[in-house]
């Protein structure tokens, strides 16, 4: 009995922290032992808690932890993907729309199917088009259109590609050794650079410096 009300305590707190954003109080919680399938009173689990209110980055922190991207509502009807479309087609403004798709895309990145059946009948595709939500139904569809190639006039289908992961090396690239200034040829090098500005510019600093006097020594034509 004691074990079952604290496992309902922790579900209900992680439920609510979701909801609330707090995405330390939930790594806590989850790293205590709260299960990120079990349903809150209202039923709704950590991960479409955090959904409800949008709250993006606690939704990547549960996907990351193990949250599972498929699992509906206590009452087997929404998916969580199905689940942010609904929020998104209930925002206020075009903008807080365009904001909710990313929820969408993350969901998506993270393997939610864009057109599988569900409990409720349409696909996650078609809920958007019957929702009218232009943003859930272009990443949606972006999703599940595989890409068209031409190849020697045959079309080609392919999935999109996926990012190559590159490996970083194991240790830092060898640098050569630097060698050492020898302080002979930077006083050779300084004293060839002012000989030579000395004979460009000696005659001109002369002219400037004593012309008076030559002007009075020699005569004038």
């Amino acid at each position: 009995m004691a074990e079952h009300h604290e496992a309902h305590r922790k579900t209900h707190d992680l439920v609510q922290t979701a909801f609330k954003g707090d995405v330390a109080a939930v790594a806590r919680l989850v790293e205590e032992g709260a299960d990120l399938r079990a349903y809150s009173d209202g039923g709704l689990n950590a991960l479409h808690a955090a959904i409800e209110n949008n709250q993006l980055q606690t939704v990547e922190l549960l996907l990351q932890l193990g949250a599972d991207v498929e699992q509906t509502t206590r009452d087997g009807w929404f998916t969580p993907l199905l689940h942010a479309i609904e929020v998104s087609s209930d925002a206020a403004s075009q903008l807080e729309q365009a904001r909710s798709g990313d929820m969408i895309d993350l969901l998506l990145r993270h393997g939610a199917s864009p057109t599988a059946d569900t409990a409720m009948g349409p696909s996650p595709l078609e809920f958007a088009r019957q929702l009218a939500n232009p943003v859930a139904e272009a990443l949606l569809r972006v999703a599940a259109a595989p890409i068209e190639l031409m190849l020697s006039g045959e079309t080609v289908r392919a999935m999109p590609l996926q990012p190559i992961a590159y490996e970083t090396p194991e240790r830092p690239l060898e640098q050569k050794p630097r060698r050492p200034v020898d302080i002979r040829h930077v006083v050779a090098y300084t004293a060839a650079i002012a000989f030579v500005l000395g004979i460009v510019f000696g005659p001109l600093i002369l002219a400037l410096r004593y012309g008076h006097l030559l002007r009075s020594i020699l005569p004038e034509p």
